[in-house]
């Protein structure tokens, strides 16, 4: 009797094209082992249903394929991207068109990644009554008292501690 070698890659294969279309279509583990099983697909070692954790593990290895080969086709895009900036940036310095070269020198950086995050810094002077001469806080109330604006509640209160 032939023993099968339920780890040869021809097995495996097999096994992971069916559980690709399945888990494709929104299949869960019990669901596609039950499919396969139905559609006759099972383990040649022991002539059984394949179980959970090895569909389980068929669907963990399809989708860091599927992830590694999505990160190549989005670095493979940018390299046709970036290809054909170069190539605008190339004819636009021989038609004299600075404003587009320098639009094509924006998009390479942006797919390179080379423009670091804008870092804003603000700076807040908190300033007391300290800080003030008399003659400032002086000129400070009076002009709150010539526009007509109230004093909030709270800040009248305060004011009178």
């Amino acid at each position: 009797m032939k023993t099968i070698n339920i780890s040869s890659p021809e097995v495996i294969e097999r096994r992971r094209s069916l559980v690709a279309s399945m888990v494709a279509r929104g299949g869960t583990c019990r669901e596609i082992a039950f499919r396969l099983e139905k559609a006759g697909e099972i383990n040649p070692e022991t002539g059984e249903a394949w179980n959970y954790a090895t569909i389980s593990r068929d669907i963990v290895a399809l989708r860091e394929d599927w992830k590694a080969e999505a990160a190549k086709t989005i670095e493979e895009h940018k390299g046709r991207v970036l290809a054909e900036i170069i190539a605008v940036k190339a004819d636009a310095w021989k038609k004299g068109e600075l404003r587009t070269v320098l639009e094509a020198i924006k998009g390479e950086r942006q797919i390179l990644g080379l423009d670091a995050p804008t870092r804003v810094e603000t700076k807040t002077e908190l300033k007391t009554a300290a800080d003030y001469t008399d003659d400032e806080l002086a000129a400070m109330i009076m002009e709150v008292l010539n526009s007509g604006d109230e004093i909030p509640e709270q800040e009248n209160a305060m004011a009178n501690r």
